[in-house]
């Protein structure tokens, strides 16, 4: 789906300023845009032959929801981690199978939550196989279907794509989005004929390299983090800005959301295809 919004916003420029048209094209993204950046260049020759890019350029690349699931699961990212499996189950509505009752009302509240808080909720740690109702979620065949349906490789670009990730061989290393992924995505690309670049960089995935600097060098990086769980951050401490805007999105939500519990007759404010689904149950 992201894949082929980029794509057709592309096509939307060509049609709304043509002069554009024949002008040189690039896509670039960054996390979560690079997710979309990796699908659009895989999916172009597909979906959208006509058009035509000088290249692709991703960083810090998500490619696989088991790498993630061991890596942000449990630990300081499992806040964004969350906030991607409640997105996976408005795409994925049988996803919502597995959701135990706290965790199907705890995402009729946050899955409208800007990125901030949701960031820092991962200073809980929150585990999400414990919210599931059945043991093991992550490995059932549902969880493993949708992870299978979102990892890229399939198909290399025709496009040339750079592919650049924070890399442990240059000192820090990604710590939510592991090498690995990215690693294997440039192996099957090149296997199936891609022209693909990887550049592997110092820094992590929240901090650029100026930022690492300014922040005293790694060191300095280490530091922050272990400030962070500590709650010795002022922005993220207790009555600090996430915690703010985390009360102001519960108070926006609370006469916005609807649950109904299993027992009940689902009742839905909306009827968009967006909306998570089971039986008895809605989120919307």
């Amino acid at each position: 789906m992201a894949a082929h919004a980029v794509l057709d916003s592309v096509r939307g420029m060509a049609r709304i300023a043509p002069e554009l048209a024949e002008s040189p094209t690039v896509m670039d993204g960054y996390s979560g845009g690079a997710i979309a950046t990796v699908w659009a260049a895989q999916e172009q020759p597909h979906y959208a032959p006509e058009l035509r890019f000088a290249g692709a350029v991703a960083g810090g690349t998500p490619t696989d929801y088991t790498l993630l699931h061991r890596s942000m699961n449990g630990g300081l990212g499992s806040g964004l981690f969350a906030a991607a499996t409640i997105g996976q189950a408005r795409e994925f509505p049988e996803m919502v199978g597995l959701f135990g009752d706290f965790a199907f009302h705890l995402a009729t509240l946050v899955k409208d939550y800007p990125q901030p808080p949701l960031a820092a909720a991962g200073l809980a740690h929150i585990d999400l196989d414990v919210l599931a109702v059945i043991p093991e979620p992550f490995d059932s065949p549902t969880a493993q279907a949708v992870v299978g349906a979102n990892k890229p490789g399939a198909t290399a670009p025709q496009m040339p794509v750079l592919l650049y990730h924070g890399s442990r061989s240059k000192l820090l290393g990604d710590q939510f989005i592991p090498e690995e992924g990215v690693a294997q995505l440039v192996q099957s690309w090149r296997a199936g004929g891609g022209t693909v670049e990887f550049r592997a960089v110092p820094g992590e995935h929240m901090l650029d390299t100026g930022d690492v600097d300014r922040l005293g060098g790694q060191g300095g990086v280490y530091r922050f983090r272990a400030a962070l769980k500590a709650g010795l951050v002022g922005r993220f401490a207790e009555g600090g800005a996430v915690e703010r805007a985390l009360g102001a999105a519960r108070a926006a939500t609370r006469n916005t959301n609807c649950w109904t519990p299993a027992s009940s007759t689902p009742t839905a404010t909306s009827t968009s295809s967006s909306n998570m689904r089971r039986p008895g149950r809605t989120i919307c």
